[in-house]
This record gives structure tokens, sequence and C-alpha cells, in this order.
């Protein structure tokens, strides 16, 4: 699905260019990879670069890569070691109590500030009241079936400044 042929999109695509994200060109539909393509969209690399990251944060730890069959599902602590790998800081934290995305969104977030939040079963990237996933980006209040997802974890992405 490309931003520029998704009608839906055209009607707020000043809103979604405003809050400073997009999908990467290479994401795909319909696997398993919510945390690779939220990776992609916090940190305005292509998939290619954060399934890479990710795939040598694994083999770090492991000692072997990913396998032929594996299909791109993430966990948050090694999406953690590549984003660091990737040159970002993250801070993980866990919401104050349990509480919707929705809720979390209007009360915790900062203006310009980048966050993967991890729901019940799926990653996604928050910027600005825009929740972004591999389907696109919608504001909090149009992302009917995500706003009501329960928040695990909360990762906050900033660049590391070079000395």
């Amino acid at each position: 699905m490309q931003f520029q042929s998704n009608p839906a999109y055209d009607k707020v695509r000043g809103y979604v260019a405003a809050a400073g994200l997009s999908l990467p060109e290479d994401h795909q539909t319909g696997r398993p990879n919510c945390g690779l393509v939220a990776m992609a969209i916090a940190t305005g690399e292509n998939l290619a670069t954060a399934t890479e990251a990710y795939a040598q944060a694994h083999e770090d730890y492991y000692g072997y890569r990913q396998n032929a069959s594996w299909r791109g599902r993430t966990h948050d602590w090694l999406r953690e070691r590549a984003l660091r790998a990737m040159g970002y800081d993250v801070d993980l934290k866990c919401p104050p109590r349990r509480m919707t995305l929705k809720t979390w969104v209007e009360k915790h977030t900062a203006r310009d500030v980048t966050y993967i939040v991890v729901t019940t079963g799926h990653a996604q990237v928050v910027r600005n009241n825009w929740v972004f996933d591999q389907d696109g980006g919608y504001h909090i209040d149009d992302a009917k079936w995500r706003r009501g997802k329960m928040v695990r974890n909360i990762v906050t992405i900033t660049k590391k400044e070079v000395k």
C-alpha cells in the first residue's frame, strides 16, 4: 500500500506529514512484522535496514541468524538492542497503570516525541496524537480498533547526539 494511492490518506496527508513520520517504502502488509515496521517508522530508515539491525541483534545475543522461515515477529528486548545498535537512545517504560492506547496517548505523551508502543499483540509508533503501523497513519480518534488495546510497554526513541 502506498500512501499516494490511498484515498483515505489523501484526506489527511498534511496532518500525517506534520507528525513527521511515514511508512517505509519497502514495507509489506499482511506479515507479522509490526515490530520491524515500527522500528523503521520511528527511525525513518527503510524496512530492510531495521530488519538487518534486528537480525544482527539476534545473532549477537544467540550466536546465530534467524532461520529462513522467520517472517518478522520480534521481541521487545531485542528491538531495544537493535535500536541502540542503530544509534538511538531508548527508554523502556511500563504504563503507570492498566490503560488503553487512547488514554495513554491523550494523557502521557509529549509533543514531537516518538514512541514505540506495544499493546496486546501489536507494536505501533505514536507521535503527536497519531498512531502509525503497517496499515498507515491514523489520528488516535480515527484508529478505532487500535485505540482500545491495552498498553504493555512504551519505548521512547531519541537520536543519540554526536559529541
